[in-house]
């Protein structure tokens, strides 16, 4: 047996003689610990496509210098999509991954292991538009501070449409491409899940779009189409309704979460003029 490489600073490959490879992660946090596990049954019992937990143990003895707990996972075969060119045909199947999470249901909403929210989900989303509104503002004092201001308005155009949800669906609120697997057969994977909770499924749809997608507009219509074609009438009305909201929080997050680094300056020039004309 071995630890033939150290993936990230708490994420190692094992490989043992005549077993296929695993996945070694070592988590500080109890909470994180715990989410992962809830996160993993959760979508193996909905046969969604996710890594197999084989070993965990909330045990601090095997990293005892970093005192963390210990999980392991089977090693899915294939690349994240970081290294996959996106092709029509993977951007058609990215739905159904989507499809799959958002039929798990709760009538309450937030992270898994805050046991479910009763409490205003306009008032969270509305919030943390303005936290971030004010932080991009910080970052980039060209962006005009009047928007962040009008923000307030804008935001409560939608507040009735947003407090009358009563149905959330499970998602996955960081579909990047690096947390998606694509394997050898052609199948797509979720991974990084501990950030799962019960939210409007829109969420991950822009979140999907413009993290995935990154603002490419054919890849976007693609992906848009396909995705249209698995919705409900009445899902689709629920979009459409509170869509500029939802695309909003999404874009106003991904503005604070760019690295302030030279060659992220055109994705964030991006984002900013997104945010403005949706705000102007």
């Amino acid at each position: 047996m071995c630890i033939r490489d150290r993936i990230s600073s708490s994420t190692f490959l094992l490989e043992i003689d005549g077993c296929s490879p695993f996945i070694l992660k070592a988590i500080r946090k109890r909470y994180r610990y715990k989410r992962l596990l809830q996160c993993q049954d959760i979508l193996l019992r909905h046969n969604i496509p996710v890594s197999k937990i084989v070993y965990a143990e909330e045990d601090r003895r095997l990293f005892v210098w970093k005192r963390m707990h210990v999980i392991c996972e089977e090693k899915i075969e294939g690349s994240t999509l970081l290294h996959v060119d996106l092709t029509h045909e993977i951007i058609k199947d990215m739905p159904h991954l989507f499809f799959s999470l958002h039929r798990i249901k709760s009538t309450l909403w937030g992270k898994l292991n805050e046991g479910g929210r009763s409490d205003s989900l306009f008032f969270y989303l509305n919030e943390n538009i303005q936290q971030n509104l004010r932080k991009l503002y910080e970052y980039d004092q060209n962006f005009p501070f009047a928007l962040v201001n009008s923000s307030v308005d804008y935001c409560k155009r939608f507040q009735r449409e947003v407090e009358e949800l009563n149905s959330f669906s499970l998602c996955h609120r960081d579909p990047s491409r690096a947390n998606i697997i694509l394997d050898k057969n052609k199948s797509l994977y979720l991974i990084y899940t501990c950030e799962m909770g019960y939210f409007p499924p829109f969420m991950d749809y822009y979140m999907a779009q413009i993290y995935l997608l990154e603002g490419n507009e054919a890849k976007m219509r693609l992906f848009e189409a396909a995705y249209m074609q698995g919705l409900t009438l009445e899902e689709k009305q629920e979009m459409k309704i509170a869509q500029p909201l939802f695309k909003l929080f999404v874009l106003t997050q991904l503005a604070t979460r760019i690295p302030k680094v030279a060659h992220r300056h055109t994705a964030f020039s991006i984002v900013e003029k997104e945010i403005e004309r949706i705000l102007t």
